[in-house]
């Protein structure tokens, strides 16, 4: 068989079945989050459409608008939890009525939540440098905001440094008993939205303090009495 015959046997079955002139990938996933250690599954495939047909489509019996053949849905959660979505599409066929496709979707929405953590130790000191993690789940952690204050939620001499999920503290002098750190997202559509905040106590390090043997030192020592001190440790 010829390729001309072949063409011609195929232009005479797609005469009166629906006509495509577009085609675009599709990510079909089983869920649309998934937390740390939980695979993440979804079927990938190339989906071809009539960016000029008349079709209706409709997201729990609400039609949403459709921009060349494709259905536009958005939707804000004002809960968390999962949310089905039962999609019924309606298509014009050429010869004439319609033919109705059926599906279902889900994805899952979390309420705001931030995981902050002080990766040394459980209050910040003065004068050092107090590393800190932060981390959102499903947001990309280019897209935290991060900022930090006193316990009340004004002006502090701390600073907060880093991106990216990864920060250091440090704070010059002990203004504040407690300092804040405040977390938000910037989200797709621009919108800026909060995620927790935590506080933590500051606190001055310690004074050193030098003993030799079981003798201790304040301030400045004298050499006579370390001699003494040396000589009575090697005796004992």
């Amino acid at each position: 068989m010829n390729l001309r015959v072949c063409q011609t046997l195929a232009e005479s079955v797609s005469a009166a079945d629906f006509k495509f002139d577009a085609i675009i990938p599709v990510v079909a996933a089983k869920t649309g989050a998934v937390v740390t250690g939980q695979t993440y599954e979804a079927d990938i495939l190339l989906a071809a459409y009539n960016s000029k047909a008349d079709m209706k489509i409709f997201v729990n019996g609400n039609s949403i608008p459709v921009e060349a053949g494709v259905g536009k849905y958005k939707v804000t959660p004002q809960s968390p939890g999962t949310n089905n979505l039962d999609v019924k599409i309606s298509v014009p066929k050429p010869g004439g009525g319609e033919e109705i496709k059926v599906g279902k979707a889900e994805f899952t929405a979390f309420a705001p939540s931030a995981a902050i953590s002080a990766d040394a130790l459980a209050v910040f000191y003065v004068g050092l440098e107090n590393p800190v993690s932060i981390s959102v789940g499903g947001i990309d952690p280019s897209n935290y905001l991060v900022r930090i204050v006193n316990e009340k939620g004004g002006a502090t001499s701390a600073k907060i440094i880093g991106s990216k999920g990864r920060y250091k503290v440090s704070i010059a002098k002990r203004t504040d008993a407690k300092v804040k750190i405040q977390v938000a997202v910037k989200l797709s559509d621009g919108r800026v939205k909060s995620m927790g905040e935590k506080v933590f106590k500051v606190n001055r390090v310690p004074d050193p303090r030098f003993r030799c043997g079981g003798v201790e030192f304040k301030g400045s020592v004298n050499a006579k009495c370390l001699k003494i001190s040396k000589s009575g440790n090697s005796n004992s």
